[in-house]
Formats: structure tokens, C-alpha cells, sequence
């Protein structure tokens, strides 16, 4: 599975839109979870989120695929708003999405960069 950001590098007080695109290896039931530890440094305390999987990508944004995706190749878009509270900084991610019985379906670990508008 791969992460798409639009626009990359993301940029304060804009939205992003996120696309996970790869195989489901199996059905996903609905239920299922996404935790989400976001941070900067060891200076801050992470962000850390766990939201329902459908959740996530019907109420941040538009989903693009029927949620929850059933096996088989898929792509997920969401949408969210980075703040002006959002500091322009090099962010460590990590997403672990998992079944309502708490099986593991992914697990994605990333480094991305939030701009200042107009910093490229």
C-alpha cells in the first residue's frame, strides 16, 4: 500500500488530500479501526487519534471507494484540514488500521513536511 499527499509538501491553513492506494487482502467488516500517532519531536507530545476506519473517510472528506473496501485492489481518499495550530515542521506518522477484533489489516509508517503557504 502507498500514501499520496495533494499537495506535497503539505502547507498550513490548506487541506490535504490524502489517497491510500494498494490490495485488500481480505474483506474488511465494518468496525474496524485507524489509530494515528502523529509527531514532531521528542520536545512535543504526539497527536495521537483513533477514529472508526469509514469514519475517517466519510466525515474528513469525500470517500472515493465503498467503506468498508472489500479484498482486492483499492483506493482511499480523504481530506484534511491542516490548521494554522499546526506547526510547519518534518512529522513522523504512524497509522495502524485494525479489524473490530483487533486484527491487524495495515500498517503504514511515514515522514512527510508541513509548509508554511507558498514555502517550497
Amino acid at each position: 500500500m502507498w500514501v499520496t499527499l495533494i499537495p506535497d509538501p503539505p502547507e498550513m491553513e490548506n487541506g490535504v488530500q490524502v489517497m491510500l492506494n494498494g490490495t485488500v487482502k481480505q474483506d474488511i467488516a465494518p468496525g474496524a479501526s485507524i489509530r494515528v500517532i502523529a509527531n514532531i519531536s521528542a520536545e512535543f507530545p504526539p497527536e495521537d487519534d483513533t477514529w472508526n476506519f469509514c469514519t475517517l473517510l466519510d466525515v474528513e472528506g469525500e470517500a472515493e471507494t465503498k467503506c468498508p473496501p472489500d479484498k482486492g485492489e483499492t483506493l482511499l481518499t480523504f481530506a484534511v484540514q491542516v490548521t494554522w495550530l499546526t506547526p510547519a515542521a518534518n512529522w513522523t506518522v504512524k497509522a495502524d488500521a485494525r479489524t473490530k477484533d483487533g486484527e491487524r489489516i495495515v500498517c503504514l509508517d511515514g515522514d512527510f513536511e508541513i509548509v508554511r503557504g507558498g514555502e517550497f
